[in-house]
C-alpha cells in the first residue's frame, strides 16, 4: 500500500468477470479496493439516439473508497468488455457512512459534473446529493425500464445503513448490494446498538431481507468486503470452543448444512490462498446457500422451529393434536427453478449468472447409500436411467434430514399430595422462563415485525417503525401474520401443511379474542383502526395508527396479545424476571389463565434416534442383531426410511 492509502495492486483478480443482469444490457463488475473492500460498477449499455444503433455506457457506482483505483479499473473494463464505448459515471450508491465505503466520493464528485450521490437520510455521507429512506425507488438512475433499484433500510451495522435491491421486473431475479449489513458467512457488527439489542437488531434485518426478495433461489448479493474465508473458518472454531453460540453448534443442524458450509469454506480457502495477483473472489454470493451457511439465518431457523413446537404444544393443551414431525411428500425436495442462462463466455470475458452463483462445488452423500447403488448397478438388477437418477436425487435429499429429531410433548404426572396443579409447576409449562417458550416469543418478535429505528427522529426520516422502549412498552411490538409466514416459508419451515395449520389456528384465535375485546370496550376508536399509544420517558405520547383489516394476511397483532394467548395472562403477570416478561395495561375483559386439572402437565423433550439406521452411529455398535438383514429390509428400496422411530430417548 502506498503512503496515500491507495493500492499498488488489487487484492483480487476480477477484470475478466462480470455478472449478467440483463443480456446485452446490464452487467455488474466488481472492483477490489484497499485490503479487502469491494466496490461495484453497474453498467447499462444504452442505445444512443440518432447514432445508428450505437451504444453508450451509463455507470452507477456502489461504495467507492479509492476513486483513483476505480478510474483505472473503469478504463480497463471499457477496453476489455465494451470495445471502447463512451462511458459516463452518473450516480453513486453509498450503503453507509464509514470511510472505507465513501472516501472516493470527493474525487468522483469533482470529476463528473451533475453526479448523483445517494445515501441514508440519517447518515453523514460525504458529498451526498440525494437522501434515501426505506422503500424509496431510485427513479433518477440511468437504468433500463426492465430494472429498478429500491432502498431497503437495515439499521444494524449503522443507524442508517441501506441495502440496495436491484430488481429485474421481468423476472424474480434479484441482486442485493448489502455493504456491511450482510457478508458471506456473517454480518457486520452493530456498532450503534447497545447491549443485547445488537444481536436482535441484526437478526431482524436478516429476516427483513427475506421479505423483500421474491425468490431466494433467484437472488444473489454483493457484500462490502471479501470476508468469506475468515467468517466460515470462525464457525468451525466456535463449534468446538464455544457451544453457547447455538447457531454454530452443528448438532442442531442436518449433515447437509455442515458439509455445505465446510465445502464452501474449502472453496473460499483455495481461492483466497492463491498467489498474489491470481486470487479470485467468492462474490457474488447465493442467498439460497447463505441461508444454510450464515449463522444469522440458521438462528432464525432455530427460532422458527421453536415457534412451531410451542404452537404444537399450545394446540395439544387445547385438546387438538397437530403433529408437526410428520413429513409431507414435498419436504426436503426443493422445487426446481431455472434461471436465465448467461451469455457464452470468451477467454477474456467471463459472464456469470444465477446458475454459476448457485452451483455447489461439492455434493455429499452417505457411503452406504452409494455402495448399495453401486452393488445394484453391478448386479443382475436392471435399472433404467430414470431409476438411477431418482436414487441419486434421494441420496442427496437424505443429507437434509436431521440426524436426531427433536420434539416436545405434554405429559401428565400426578400432583403432589393430591393438591391442585394450579399452584404447582403447572404455571411453569408455558412460562416465559421456559427456554422453548422464550424462543417462540422471540421468533414472533423477530420474524413477524420489521426492523425498528434506533430513535424516534430516525423512524420519521428513514420511514421505519419507532424504536422499542424498555419494559412494558415492548409488548406493543406489532406482529404481522403475512410477514411471519413469508419469512418462515423462505427458511423452509412451512413445507408441512400441519405447520401452516398450527400458525393459522393460533392467529385466528388471537384475532377472535382481539375482536371480542374491541367490541367489549367503548373507547370510540374507529372500528377499522387500532390506536397504539407508546409513552416515551418524557411522558410525551407517540401514536401510530396501524390498519387492521378483516383478512388474515393483512392482520397486525401486538406481541403482548400473542404472548397472552400462548402462555396465559396470569402467568405473564406473575413472572417478571424474563426480558420478555412484561405486562401491558390491565384488561378486565379477558382472562387467559390455563385450566387447572387434578393431574398437572409438564413438557417432555423427545429425541428420536434410530441407531439401526443412523449412519453416524452404526460403526460404534457391537450388537450384530441390529445389523442383521430382516425379511422386511431385503424388500425395501434404496433410500427408504421407517417413518416411526424405534428408539425414544
Amino acid at each position: 500500500i502506498k503512503k496515500d492509502g491507495t493500492n499498488n495492486k488489487p487484492h483480487s483478480r476480477t477484470l475478466e468477470t462480470r455478472f449478467e443482469v440483463i443480456k446485452e444490457k446490464v452487467y455488474i463488475h466488481c472492483v477490489p479496493q484497499l485490503l479487502d473492500n469491494l466496490c461495484y460498477v453497474i453498467v447499462y449499455l444504452k442505445e444512443r439516439k440518432n447514432f445508428g444503433g450505437m451504444k453508450e455506457i451509463k455507470v452507477t457506482i456502489v461504495d467507492c473508497s479509492d476513486a483513483v483505483a476505480l478510474e483505472k479499473h473503469l478504463r480497463k473494463i471499457q477496453n476489455q468488455h465494451y470495445t471502447d464505448l463512451p462511458m459516463e459515471v452518473t450516480s453513486v450508491l453509498c450503503t453507509h457512512k464509514h470511510h472505507d465505503h465513501t472516501a472516493g466520493n470527493r474525487l468522483l464528485a469533482s470529476t463528473y459534473v451533475g453526479l448523483k450521490i445517494y445515501g441514508g437520510a440519517i447518515e453523514s455521507i460525504p458529498y451526498v446529493t440525494d437522501l434515501v429512506k426505506n422503500g424509496d425507488i431510485l427513479e433518477k438512475l440511468s437504468l433500463p425500464k426492465e430494472c429498478s433499484i429500491v432502498a431497503i433500510a437495515s439499521p444494524g451495522h449503522t443507524r442508517g445503513s441501506i441495502v440496495y435491491k436491484l430488481q429485474n421486473i421481468m423476472s424474480d431475479e434479484t441482486q442485493l448490494f448489502t455493504g456491511d449489513a450482510m457478508f458471506c458467512g456473517g454480518s457486520g457488527n452493530a456498532f450503534e446498538s447497545l447491549g443485547n439489542a445488537a444481536s436482535t437488531v441484526t437478526e431482524r434485518c436478516f429476516a427483513n431481507i427475506l421479505t423483500v426478495v421474491p425468490n431466494p433461489k433467484l437472488c444473489c448479493f454483493f457484500p462490502g468486503h471479501e470476508y468469506a474465508k475468515d467468517l466460515l473458518s470462525m464457525q468451525f472454531q466456535n463449534a468446538s470452543s464455544n457451544n453457547t453460540i447455538k447457531s454454530s453448534d452443528w448438532k442442531h443442524f442436518s449433515p447437509h448444512d455442515f458439509f455445505e458450509t465446510a465445502g464452501h469454506f474449502l472453496v473460499a480457502y483455495h481461492r483466497r490462498e492463491l498467489p498474489s495477483g491470481k486470487r479470485t473472489l467468492t462474490i457474488p454470493c447465493s442467498l439460497e446457500r447463505e441461508m444454510v451457511m450464515n449463522p444469522q439465518f440458521r438462528q432464525l431457523r432455530l427460532y422458527g422451529e421453536s415457534l412451531l413446537h410451542a404452537l404444537r404444544l399450545w394446540i395439544q393443551s387445547k385438546g387438538d393434536v397437530c403433529d408437526l414431525n410428520e413429513k409431507s411428500s414435498a419436504e426436503n425436495h426443493p422445487s426446481s427453478v431455472t434461471p436465465a442462462a448467461a451469455t457464452m463466455s470468451t477467454p477474456s470475458t467471463w459472464n456469470i449468472g444465477m446458475d454459476e452463483v448457485n452451483h455447489s462445488v461439492f455434493t455429499t452423500v452417505y457411503t452406504d447409500d452409494l455402495q448399495k447403488l453401486i452393488q445394484q448397478l453391478q448386479g443382475n438388477n436392471k435399472m433404467s436411467n430414470m431409476q438411477v437418477a431418482a436414487h441419486l436425487q434421494e441420496m442427496i435429499c437424505k443429507m437434509r434430514y436431521p440426524i436426531t429429531q427433536k420434539s416436545y410433548n405434554l405429559s401428565q404426572s400426578s400432583s403432589v399430595n393430591g393438591t391442585s396443579a394450579s399452584n404447582g409447576s403447572q404455571s411453569n409449562i408455558f412460562s416465559p422462563q421456559n427456554k422453548l417458550m422464550k424462543d417462540a416469543i422471540t421468533a414472533l418478535s423477530i420474524l413477524g415485525s420489521p426492523p425498528q429505528a434506533l430513535t424516534f427522529s430516525d423512524s420519521i426520516k428513514m420511514n421505519l417503525p419507532p424504536p422499542l422502549l424498555k419494559g412494558k412498552k415492548c409488548g406493543f411490538t406489532p406482529v404481522r401474520y403475512s410477514r411471519l409466514v413469508k419469512v418462515m416459508e423462505a427458511l423452509g419451515l412451512m413445507k408441512d401443511p400441519k405447520s401452516v395449520k398450527a400458525i393459522n389456528v393460533f392467529f385466528n384465535e388471537a384475532l377472535r379474542r382481539k375482536e371480542f375485546q374491541r367490541k367489549s370496550m367503548t373507547s370510540g376508536v374507529h372500528p377499522t383502526m387500532e390506536s397504539i399509544r407508546i409513552m416515551s420517558y418524557s411522558n410525551v405520547a407517540y401514536e401510530s395508527f396501524i390498519e387492521s383489516g378483516n383478512r388474515l394476511d393483512e392482520s397486525i397483532i401486538t406481541l403482548q396479545e400473542l404472548k397472552n394467548l400462548l402462555i396465559g395472562k396470569e402467568i405473564i403477570e406473575r413472572t417478571t424476571n424474563s426480558i420478555w416478561a412484561f405486562s401491558c395495561l390491565k384488561n378486565e375483559h379477558q382472562q387467559l389463565s390455563l385450566e387447572c386439572h387434578e393431574k398437572e402437565q409438564k413438557i417432555t423433550t423427545l429425541i428420536y434416534h434410530d441407531m439401526s439406521r443412523c449412519f453416524l452411529c452404526k460403526d460404534n455398535t457391537g450388537c450384530p442383531l441390529i445389523w442383521s438383514d430382516s425379511k422386511e429390509e431385503k424388500g425395501k428400496d434404496l433410500g427408504q426410511q421407517d417413518p416411526s422411530p424405534t428408539e425414544n430417548n
